[in-house]
């Protein structure tokens, strides 16, 4: 036989295995088909929950206010945005789970902190609701005036304000009318002078720590629970 009839016959039986499983091919995508047709017409069961009720297990996840939750990881409203994008949007316009933040700086960087600006985002977010804020930090964490203003643009909101900070001028240098404030916790090293908080008609509770009561007066008469701990003053030491 020649080569030439060799190469004929071959060619013959490759287009035979070719149409054979172009068949198979066919008959497997009409199974495809098929198939995702049955996923697609699937429903899944949370989805199918109503948005409103899909919000209200939302808020139940986060601590309930005034709390404040992690910035992110378990129990942050955040984690809430990363599931898929309805959740994300359900997430992102449920306004109680923006209004409580925590602001933690343990370091000596001067400048803009990202969990400063994180707190403003999540405050935006918060539309009309009063806040919960904390603000912490070491002796050598260093937050301008700068930096803390773009958080007193809410002061008017703030309804429980928690802070530990070494300089209480930082935090209270731009503050002014805080009409929804309730309740306030403060942990202070120094200050470079008294700060005296008038504007509170709501103020009803406080927590008094270190040398607070040396710097800051509040309006006692308005005030059911009062708590000092760890008392130092500036001229006698601790108590």
């Amino acid at each position: 036989m020649s080569t030439l009839q060799v190469e004929r016959e071959h060619m013959a039986a490759l287009e035979t295995q070719i149409a054979d499983l172009e068949r198979r091919l066919a008959i497997l995508r009409d199974e495809k088909a098929l198939v995702q047709e049955t996923l697609d017409a699937y429903k899944y069961p949370v989805l199918e929950v109503p948005n409103e009720i899909v919000s209200e297990i939302f808020i139940q996840f986060v601590p309930p206010y005034p709390s404040r939750p992690p910035n992110r990881g378990t129990l942050s409203p955040t984690l809430l945005t990363q599931i898929c994008t309805r959740w994300r949007q359900i997430a992102l316009s449920t306004p109680q789970l923006w209004r409580a933040v925590h602001i933690a700086v343990w370091d000596d960087a001067v400048g803009s902190h990202p969990q400063i600006q994180l707190a403003g985002t999540w405050f935006s977010r918060a539309g009309i609701y009063p806040l919960s804020l904390e603000i912490s930090g070491t002796r050598d964490s260093s937050i301008t005036r700068e930096e803390i203003s773009d958080l007193a643009v809410e002061q008017a909101r703030w309804e429980y304000l928690k802070i530990n900070v070494s300089d209480l001028d930082t935090v209270f240098g731009l503050v002014g009318s805080m009409p929804q404030l309730r309740h306030i916790d403060v942990d202070v090293s120094r200050s470079s002078e008294i700060v005296t908080l008038e504007q509170v008609p709501l103020l009803c509770s406080a927590v008094l720590s270190g040398f607070a009561p040396s710097y800051i007066v509040l309006p006692w008469n308005q005030l059911t629970p009062l708590a000092l701990k760890r008392l130092t003053t500036l001229c006698s030491g601790p108590l």
